[in-house]
């Protein structure tokens, strides 16, 4: 994926890369990797199945937004799978190269 994010809080980048390296809480992906494989101790190959899927999610969310810009506070259960604290006072920007 070519896509990257960057997430602030206020004007602090906590976040500056390519979307798939974006920190998800391992909550999610072991949740999601039931509900797909049954598999709730993933393999490497089922985590990053899970892992692209929850990004495609987040992409889709910014495309159905026509949005490269969001702030999580209205989207809060879309970016509570992302692993950063007080989700609810970032922004999050896709950038597409």
């Amino acid at each position: 994926m070519k896509e990257q994010i960057i997430v602030k809080h206020g004007d602090d980048i906590l976040f500056d890369g390519n979307i798939l390296n974006l920190p998800l809480k391992k909550k999610f992906i072991t949740e999601l990797s039931i509900k797909i494989f049954d598999d709730d101790d993933p393999c490497i190959i089922h985590q990053s199945y899970v892992i692209k899927e929850i990004i495609l999610n987040l992409i889709g969310l910014f495309k159905s937004q026509n949005n490269n810009i969001l702030n999580a506070s209205s989207f809060m259960d879309e970016f509570n799978v992302v692993d950063f604290d007080d989700i609810s006072t970032l922004t999050f920007e896709l950038v597409v190269k």
